[in-house]
């Protein structure tokens, strides 16, 4: 398909996605967004608008300009945390490891995880746009469990241990990006913080060992709540990505947005097959996230890190 692409035919956007990620675009009804309003409404303490409590909370615990020095051993204090969790998960080979994550990104990504082969990985946080958009602490742990233990890292090691060593699969080594496997990785890595911690479990582990140090002091906001609305809302991207491939303007696309406080990523999205990853993380997460309910969601988590899936084998 990407090759058909590539050559100059031209295809619907819901055809591209079913022949490139195998994934069927279903539109998601906006009374969804409204519910996740609602739980902003109910979660965020404070009074103003929804906009203000919610830039408020994120901008009372995101990481201070001026403490910027202290966060390379907050992020060596997360490592060692998630990785110590992970290994109670899963086993990982002995010379399993990263570099030291690269702390600083000249783009727009949030963070990335270029697997090196031998079960180590080169990884970048990009810490200066965090700081920059006074982003929630909490997005940094979401992140190194994204890219790191138990994302992406941890998921192409275990695939080459497993699939590669012991089977001789070789196109476990390549990462292709835009092919089914890319919703499989993605929805591993969106589940990765969920799968080592509940959302008041991770923010007492904050409120305890980072917090104190970069002078945050914890409100009353339900994280939980926060969170369901936060994914709930992602699911904006795919109807905005459709909206722009339908014709409709950029103002017009805004507009769709802008009660819902969300701006479009229209530079990523105008780049070649990049506008597909509008939908990869979201509905990995939803696919993800409805094989990890119940006592065996820690058994069924290991088998996605280590066995080999396509989307639509996980659709019930």
């Amino acid at each position: 398909m990407a090759c058909r692409k590539l050559n100059g035919e031209r295809f619907s956007l819901i055809e591209e996605l079913h022949r490139l990620f195998d994934i069927l675009f279903v539109w998601t009804p906006e009374v969804q967004f409204d519910e996740a309003l609602a739980l902003y409404q109910e979660a965020l303490p404070g009074k103003g608008t929804l906009a203000d409590r919610l830039h408020h909370g994120r901008k009372q615990h995101s990481i201070p300009p001026e403490e910027r020095a202290l966060v390379p051993g907050i992020v060596e204090r997360m490592l060692a945390e998630i990785r110590s969790r992970t290994l109670a998960l899963v086993e990982l080979p002995a010379n399993e490891g990263i570099d030291a994550p690269v702390l600083e990104m000249d783009d727009e990504f949030g963070g990335a995880c270029w697997y090196q082969g031998n079960y180590r990985s080169h990884v970048e946080i990009n810490i200066d746009d965090c700081i920059q958009r006074g982003v929630h602490v909490q997005v940094l742990m979401d992140a190194l469990c994204h890219e790191v233990y138990p994302g992406h890292h941890t998921a192409y090691t275990l695939r080459e241990h497993h699939l590669h060593r012991e089977q001789g699969y070789q196109e476990e080594m390549i990462g292709l990006i835009f092919t089914p496997a890319a919703v499989i990785g993605e929805g591993i890595a969106t589940t990765a913080c969920e799968m080592l911690f509940s959302p008041h479990e991770l923010e007492a582990w904050l409120v305890e060992y980072v917090y104190p140090e970069l002078g945050i002091v914890a409100d009353r906001a339900d994280v939980a709540k926060i969170q369901q609305a936060t994914d709930t809302l992602n699911g904006l991207w795919g109807n905005a990505i459709f909206m722009l491939r339908e014709g409709q303007s950029e103002d017009a696309l805004r507009a769709y947005l802008a009660p819902y406080m969300r701006q479009p990523h229209l530079p990523f999205w105008q780049l070649p097959f990049h506008e597909g990853f509008g939908f990869v993380e979201p509905y990995g997460k939803r696919l993800m996230q409805s094989w990890l309910q119940g006592p065996d969601r820690q058994q069924t988590f290991r088998r996605f890190l280590a066995e080999q899936w396509y989307p639509s084998q996980l659709v019930k």
